[in-house]
């Protein structure tokens, strides 16, 4: 008399379905990030959007991997690798919320069809926010406190604005996008902009840990 067991062609396919999504974020950054280096060169990187997607790219992969290994052997990811994945997300989203709410209103009627589904911005700027968001939603839960995860978090951010700001006033970059663009605006919009963008970021990346946190994990 043989087992029974609780096995399903469903639950057996579930622990991929992370794999795959991640791998698929990897891929979509990787194909925007090539379509952008053949349009732009070596001047794509001055963009937060491009340093984004390749950070999620990496730590997409990174996380891909160990959940292989979790596949095979049972070991847990590792957290600095959660919270490689958990960053890059917050950094995609803070970059998909940039372009609709910023951006893409600034090139007037047709700047959400440019910003959203045209070259590479259809990969860096819609498919890899959206599938990092809803595999960060439906499988991941971050593995420290909210507010340690987001001050975390908001490193990335932190330091290319930084870096922005120092070359723009040292009049090496100009922009690239209009609120880095220091002297062409007052001093006090700089403040308010780095103000607001930053703080938006820490408070997106604080109810990303809090969301995470609110379910049970499902890997």
């Amino acid at each position: 008399m043989t087992k029974k067991t609780n096995s399903s062609p469903a639950s057996a396919s579930k622990p991929y379905f992370p794999i795959l999504m991640n791998l698929a974020v990897a891929a979509f950054s990787a194909t925007g990030t090539a379509i952008g280096f053949r349009n732009q060169s070596f001047s794509m990187f001055a963009y937060y959007t491009v340093d984004s997607n390749i950070f999620a790219m990496l730590a997409c992969t990174l996380y891909a991997a160990f959940l292989i290994r979790k596949l095979i052997s049972g070991k847990e990811p590792p957290v600095f690798a959660v919270m490689a994945k958990y960053m890059a997300v917050c950094c995609l989203t803070v970059t998909f919320l940039v372009v609709t709410a910023v951006l893409a209103p600034m090139n007037g009627l047709k700047g959400y069809q440019m910003m959203l589904f045209s070259n590479e911005f259809l990969y860096h700027h819609l498919l890899s926010p959206v599938l990092a968001a809803l595999s960060f939603f439906i499988f991941d839960r971050v593995p420290l406190s909210p507010g340690k995860a987001a001050r975390f978090a908001l490193i990335p951010t932190a330091v290319y604005a930084s870096a922005a700001i120092l070359l723009n006033l040292a009049k090496v970059l100009t922009g690239p996008y209009p609120f880095l663009m220091v002297y062409r605006q007052p001093v006090y919009m700089s403040f308010l902009w780095g103000f607001l963008i930053l703080g938006s970021a820490f408070a997106l990346a604080y109810l990303l840990a809090r969301i995470s946190q609110k379910k049970p994990a499902r890997l």
